[in-house]
Protein backbone atom coordinates (compact mmCIF):
# COMPACT_ATOMS: atom_id res chain seq x y z
CA UNK A 1 0.00 0.00 0.00
CA UNK A 2 1.41 3.71 -0.81
CA UNK A 3 1.78 6.13 1.58
CA UNK A 4 -0.41 9.11 1.33
CA UNK A 5 1.37 12.32 1.39
CA UNK A 6 0.11 14.90 4.11
CA UNK A 7 -0.58 17.80 2.48
CA UNK A 8 0.31 21.01 4.27
CA UNK A 9 -2.79 23.87 4.54
CA UNK A 10 -3.05 27.22 5.81
CA UNK A 11 -2.21 25.93 9.45
CA UNK A 12 1.22 25.02 8.59
CA UNK A 13 1.41 28.62 6.91
CA UNK A 14 0.57 30.94 9.48
CA UNK A 15 2.30 34.31 10.29
CA UNK A 16 4.73 34.46 13.02
CA UNK A 17 7.21 37.11 13.97
CA UNK A 18 10.77 36.69 14.07
CA UNK A 19 13.82 39.01 14.86
CA UNK A 20 15.61 40.80 11.72
CA UNK A 21 18.75 40.14 13.14
CA UNK A 22 18.36 36.60 12.96
CA UNK A 23 17.45 36.90 9.06
CA UNK A 24 20.16 35.78 6.88
CA UNK A 25 20.21 37.01 3.09
CA UNK A 26 21.57 35.02 0.70
CA UNK A 27 23.02 36.23 -2.91
CA UNK A 28 19.90 35.51 -5.21
CA UNK A 29 17.98 38.90 -4.25
CA UNK A 30 18.37 42.01 -6.48
CA UNK A 31 20.57 44.59 -5.05
CA UNK A 32 18.44 47.45 -6.60
CA UNK A 33 16.07 47.79 -4.18
CA UNK A 34 14.10 50.97 -5.23
CA UNK A 35 12.96 53.42 -2.90
CA UNK A 36 13.18 52.22 0.21
CA UNK A 37 12.46 54.74 1.89
CA UNK A 38 8.67 55.08 0.32
CA UNK A 39 7.89 51.71 1.11
CA UNK A 40 8.84 52.68 4.78
CA UNK A 41 6.77 55.22 4.62
CA UNK A 42 3.82 53.46 3.71
CA UNK A 43 4.45 50.66 6.02
CA UNK A 44 4.64 53.04 8.62
CA UNK A 45 1.20 54.77 7.74
CA UNK A 46 -0.36 51.40 7.00
CA UNK A 47 1.30 48.30 8.64
CA UNK A 48 3.18 45.43 6.99
CA UNK A 49 0.36 44.18 4.62
CA UNK A 50 2.28 41.09 3.13
CA UNK A 51 5.03 39.33 5.42
CA UNK A 52 8.37 38.22 4.39
CA UNK A 53 9.62 34.61 3.78
CA UNK A 54 12.00 32.99 5.26
CA UNK A 55 12.94 29.21 5.54
CA UNK A 56 13.08 26.94 8.81
CA UNK A 57 16.58 28.14 9.24
CA UNK A 58 15.70 32.25 8.80
CA UNK A 59 17.06 32.07 5.06
CA UNK A 60 15.35 35.31 3.63
CA UNK A 61 13.54 33.67 0.67
CA UNK A 62 11.67 36.63 -0.40
CA UNK A 63 10.76 40.52 1.27
CA UNK A 64 14.25 42.02 1.03
CA UNK A 65 12.68 45.32 -0.03
CA UNK A 66 10.47 44.79 3.14
CA UNK A 67 12.80 43.65 5.19
CA UNK A 68 15.50 46.89 4.55
CA UNK A 69 12.65 48.87 5.31
CA UNK A 70 11.31 47.70 8.98
CA UNK A 71 14.75 46.80 10.08
CA UNK A 72 17.48 49.47 8.36
CA UNK A 73 14.66 52.82 8.12
CA UNK A 74 12.22 52.07 10.67
CA UNK A 75 14.90 50.27 12.95
CA UNK A 76 12.24 47.70 14.37
CA UNK A 77 13.52 44.73 15.97
CA UNK A 78 10.67 42.00 14.57
CA UNK A 79 9.13 41.38 11.72
CA UNK A 80 6.18 39.24 10.05
CA UNK A 81 7.21 36.07 8.48
CA UNK A 82 6.02 32.93 6.83
CA UNK A 83 7.88 29.86 7.26
CA UNK A 84 8.40 28.33 3.69
CA UNK A 85 9.80 24.76 4.14
CA UNK A 86 11.20 24.50 0.97
CA UNK A 87 11.85 20.68 1.21
CA UNK A 88 7.93 20.24 1.85
CA UNK A 89 7.43 22.51 -1.25
CA UNK A 90 9.57 20.61 -3.38
CA UNK A 91 8.42 16.87 -1.86
CA UNK A 92 4.75 18.05 -2.87
CA UNK A 93 3.46 18.56 0.65
CA UNK A 94 1.70 21.99 -0.08
CA UNK A 95 -1.99 22.17 -1.62
CA UNK A 96 -1.31 24.05 -5.07
CA UNK A 97 -4.27 26.25 -4.07
CA UNK A 98 -2.61 27.32 -1.21
CA UNK A 99 0.61 28.53 -2.48
CA UNK A 100 -1.56 30.79 -4.73
CA UNK A 101 -3.71 32.37 -1.82
CA UNK A 102 -1.09 32.79 0.75
CA UNK A 103 1.65 33.55 -1.81
CA UNK A 104 1.89 36.69 -4.87
CA UNK A 105 3.38 35.63 -8.14
CA UNK A 106 6.70 37.21 -7.46
CA UNK A 107 7.08 35.77 -4.48
CA UNK A 108 6.47 32.14 -5.60
CA UNK A 109 8.98 32.90 -7.99
CA UNK A 110 11.51 33.50 -5.06
CA UNK A 111 10.13 30.02 -3.93
CA UNK A 112 10.99 28.17 -7.30
CA UNK A 113 14.22 29.60 -7.41
CA UNK A 114 15.16 28.29 -3.42
CA UNK A 115 13.40 25.04 -4.98
CA UNK A 116 15.43 24.47 -7.95
CA UNK A 117 18.47 25.06 -6.00
CA UNK A 118 17.45 22.30 -3.88
CA UNK A 119 17.00 19.94 -7.00
CA UNK A 120 19.29 16.67 -6.75
CA UNK A 121 20.23 17.41 -10.28
CA UNK A 122 21.77 20.38 -9.38
CA UNK A 123 23.82 17.65 -7.08
CA UNK A 124 24.97 14.91 -9.43
CA UNK A 125 23.30 11.67 -11.54
CA UNK A 126 23.62 9.31 -8.33
CA UNK A 127 20.87 11.48 -6.55
CA UNK A 128 18.19 11.27 -9.35
CA UNK A 129 17.01 7.73 -8.12
CA UNK A 130 15.35 9.05 -5.19
CA UNK A 131 13.21 11.68 -7.49
CA UNK A 132 12.08 9.44 -10.59
CA UNK A 133 9.65 12.69 -11.48
CA UNK A 134 12.95 14.48 -12.64
CA UNK A 135 13.59 12.11 -15.45
CA UNK A 136 12.74 13.97 -18.54
CA UNK A 137 11.77 17.00 -17.46
CA UNK A 138 13.62 20.34 -16.74
CA UNK A 139 14.55 21.77 -13.00
CA UNK A 140 12.35 24.80 -14.37
CA UNK A 141 9.55 22.75 -14.96
CA UNK A 142 9.41 21.32 -11.91
CA UNK A 143 10.16 24.25 -9.86
CA UNK A 144 7.21 25.87 -11.49
CA UNK A 145 4.93 23.24 -10.66
CA UNK A 146 6.01 22.60 -7.00
CA UNK A 147 5.61 26.95 -6.63
CA UNK A 148 2.11 26.83 -7.67
CA UNK A 149 3.31 28.69 -11.17
CA UNK A 150 1.80 26.07 -13.27
CA UNK A 151 4.40 25.72 -16.15
CA UNK A 152 8.25 26.54 -16.72
CA UNK A 153 7.39 29.16 -19.46
CA UNK A 154 5.24 31.18 -16.52
CA UNK A 155 8.03 30.60 -14.11
CA UNK A 156 10.02 32.59 -16.69
CA UNK A 157 7.63 35.38 -17.31
CA UNK A 158 7.42 35.83 -13.62
CA UNK A 159 10.77 35.95 -13.53
CA UNK A 160 11.67 38.40 -15.97
CA UNK A 161 9.17 40.95 -14.48
CA UNK A 162 11.21 40.18 -10.98
CA UNK A 163 14.13 40.85 -12.23
CA UNK A 164 13.50 43.98 -14.95
CA UNK A 165 10.20 45.27 -13.33
CA UNK A 166 9.45 48.41 -12.17
CA UNK A 167 8.02 48.46 -8.55
CA UNK A 168 5.05 49.61 -9.94
CA UNK A 169 4.85 46.50 -12.43
CA UNK A 170 5.46 43.95 -9.75
CA UNK A 171 3.00 45.34 -7.44
CA UNK A 172 0.35 45.46 -10.54
CA UNK A 173 1.65 41.42 -11.11
CA UNK A 174 1.18 40.60 -7.47
CA UNK A 175 -1.98 42.40 -6.80
CA UNK A 176 -3.24 40.58 -10.21
CA UNK A 177 -4.43 43.93 -12.06
CA UNK A 178 -2.05 42.43 -14.80
CA UNK A 179 -1.72 39.22 -15.46
CA UNK A 180 1.55 37.58 -15.45
CA UNK A 181 1.98 37.39 -19.26
CA UNK A 182 0.91 40.74 -19.67
CA UNK A 183 3.73 42.20 -17.25
CA UNK A 184 6.56 40.15 -18.74
CA UNK A 185 5.80 42.11 -21.96
CA UNK A 186 6.13 44.81 -20.43
CA UNK A 187 9.29 44.56 -18.38
CA UNK A 188 11.17 44.31 -21.66
CA UNK A 189 10.64 48.37 -21.86
CA UNK A 190 12.40 50.48 -20.10
CA UNK A 191 11.42 51.11 -16.38
CA UNK A 192 9.94 54.77 -17.03
CA UNK A 193 7.39 53.17 -20.09
CA UNK A 194 6.51 50.43 -17.77
CA UNK A 195 5.37 52.86 -15.07
CA UNK A 196 3.57 55.04 -17.77
CA UNK A 197 1.93 51.75 -19.44
CA UNK A 198 0.72 50.34 -15.47
CA UNK A 199 -0.80 53.80 -15.09
CA UNK A 200 -3.13 53.79 -17.66
CA UNK A 201 -6.90 52.92 -18.20
CA UNK A 202 -7.26 49.27 -18.28
CA UNK A 203 -8.85 49.60 -21.89
CA UNK A 204 -5.90 51.54 -22.58
CA UNK A 205 -2.88 49.09 -21.09
CA UNK A 206 -4.53 46.28 -23.20
CA UNK A 207 -4.06 47.93 -25.92
CA UNK A 208 -0.41 49.05 -25.26
CA UNK A 209 -0.13 45.55 -24.42
CA UNK A 210 -1.10 43.85 -28.00
CA UNK A 211 0.79 46.76 -29.35
CA UNK A 212 4.08 45.81 -27.44
CA UNK A 213 3.36 41.74 -28.40
CA UNK A 214 2.35 42.73 -32.14
CA UNK A 215 5.59 44.54 -32.13
CA UNK A 216 8.00 41.91 -30.79
CA UNK A 217 6.79 39.14 -32.43
CA UNK A 218 7.65 41.22 -36.08
CA UNK A 219 11.11 41.53 -34.59
CA UNK A 220 11.34 38.05 -33.64
CA UNK A 221 10.14 36.91 -37.00
CA UNK A 222 11.91 39.28 -39.19
CA UNK A 223 15.24 37.84 -37.08
CA UNK A 224 14.82 34.26 -38.24
CA UNK A 225 14.49 35.53 -41.87
CA UNK A 226 17.69 36.58 -41.56
CA UNK A 227 19.82 34.16 -43.28
CA UNK A 228 22.90 32.50 -40.78
CA UNK A 229 25.76 33.79 -43.24
CA UNK A 230 25.93 36.87 -45.01
CA UNK A 231 26.09 36.01 -48.47
CA UNK A 232 29.02 36.82 -51.02
CA UNK A 233 29.90 40.87 -51.55
CA UNK A 234 29.15 42.35 -54.63
CA UNK A 235 32.07 42.45 -57.16
CA UNK A 236 34.07 46.11 -57.16
CA UNK A 237 32.56 46.58 -60.43
CA UNK A 238 29.00 46.09 -60.07
CA UNK A 239 26.68 48.71 -58.31
CA UNK A 240 25.40 47.12 -55.03
CA UNK A 241 21.60 47.15 -54.42
CA UNK A 242 19.87 49.39 -51.81
CA UNK A 243 20.97 48.46 -48.19
CA UNK A 244 18.01 47.64 -45.47
CA UNK A 245 19.56 50.55 -43.57
CA UNK A 246 19.45 52.17 -46.37
CA UNK A 247 16.01 51.72 -47.13
CA UNK A 248 14.90 51.73 -43.36
CA UNK A 249 16.26 55.21 -43.28
CA UNK A 250 13.33 56.32 -45.86
CA UNK A 251 11.01 54.52 -44.00
CA UNK A 252 12.09 56.33 -40.79
CA UNK A 253 11.93 59.64 -42.90
CA UNK A 254 8.12 59.35 -44.21
CA UNK A 255 6.95 58.56 -40.55
CA UNK A 256 8.81 61.21 -39.42
CA UNK A 257 7.33 63.51 -41.52
CA UNK A 258 3.87 62.46 -41.45
CA UNK A 259 4.06 62.64 -37.62
CA UNK A 260 5.46 66.58 -37.76
CA UNK A 261 2.44 67.16 -39.99
CA UNK A 262 -0.43 65.48 -38.47
CA UNK A 263 1.33 67.09 -35.04
CA UNK A 264 1.60 70.25 -36.63
CA UNK A 265 -2.55 70.25 -37.65
CA UNK A 266 -3.24 68.77 -34.48
CA UNK A 267 -1.17 71.55 -32.62
CA UNK A 268 -3.56 74.77 -35.03
CA UNK A 269 -6.61 72.75 -34.59
CA UNK A 270 -6.11 72.25 -30.60
CA UNK A 271 -5.11 76.12 -30.34
CA UNK A 272 -8.69 77.16 -32.05
CA UNK A 273 -10.51 74.91 -29.66
CA UNK A 274 -9.05 76.94 -27.10
CA UNK A 275 -10.46 80.12 -27.97
CA UNK A 276 -13.67 78.61 -29.23
CA UNK A 277 -16.52 79.96 -26.17
CA UNK A 278 -18.16 76.82 -24.87
CA UNK A 279 -20.94 78.75 -24.21
CA UNK A 280 -21.95 79.84 -28.10
CA UNK A 281 -21.38 75.97 -29.01
CA UNK A 282 -23.68 74.96 -26.12
CA UNK A 283 -26.06 77.34 -27.58
CA UNK A 284 -25.53 76.32 -30.86
CA UNK A 285 -25.72 72.62 -30.52
CA UNK A 286 -28.34 70.19 -29.60
CA UNK A 287 -27.48 68.05 -26.30
CA UNK A 288 -27.01 65.09 -28.53
CA UNK A 289 -24.30 67.10 -30.99
CA UNK A 290 -22.50 67.56 -27.48
CA UNK A 291 -22.51 64.04 -26.77
CA UNK A 292 -21.44 62.79 -29.48
CA UNK A 293 -18.22 65.99 -29.94
CA UNK A 294 -17.23 65.82 -26.39
CA UNK A 295 -16.82 61.79 -26.99
CA UNK A 296 -14.99 62.01 -30.26
CA UNK A 297 -12.27 64.83 -28.55
CA UNK A 298 -12.15 62.56 -25.57
CA UNK A 299 -10.77 59.28 -27.83
CA UNK A 300 -8.71 62.14 -29.55
CA UNK A 301 -6.87 63.02 -26.24
CA UNK A 302 -6.66 58.83 -25.71
CA UNK A 303 -4.88 58.35 -28.62
CA UNK A 304 -2.45 61.63 -28.03
CA UNK A 305 -2.11 60.44 -24.55
CA UNK A 306 -0.63 56.77 -26.00
CA UNK A 307 1.17 57.89 -28.83
CA UNK A 308 2.73 60.54 -26.48
CA UNK A 309 4.05 57.84 -24.31
CA UNK A 310 5.54 55.44 -27.37
CA UNK A 311 7.64 59.10 -28.26
CA UNK A 312 8.66 59.39 -24.63
CA UNK A 313 9.94 55.57 -24.04
CA UNK A 314 11.28 56.24 -27.81
CA UNK A 315 13.54 58.72 -26.64
CA UNK A 316 14.65 56.69 -23.25
CA UNK A 317 16.21 54.13 -25.69
CA UNK A 318 18.30 56.41 -28.11
CA UNK A 319 19.47 58.14 -24.70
Amino acid sequence: MSEEKNIIHSDDLAIREISCAAIRIGDRHRKEMGDIEALAESIAAEGLLQPIGVTEDSLLVFGARRLRAIRDVLQRQTILARIVHVSSVLAGEYAENELRKNFTPSERVAIAEAVQAALPERRGPANMENFPELKGRTSRDIAAEKAGLGSGRTYEEAKKVVEHGAPELVAAMDSGVVSISAAAVIAAKPRKQQTNIVSLPADERRKAVRELRGSQKAAKSDLQAQPNAPGPAPAPTEMAPPTATKRQKEIDGVAKRRMIDALSQIRGHCRGLSELSVFAVRHACAAEEISTWAEIAHNAAKELRLFSTKLASTKENKQ
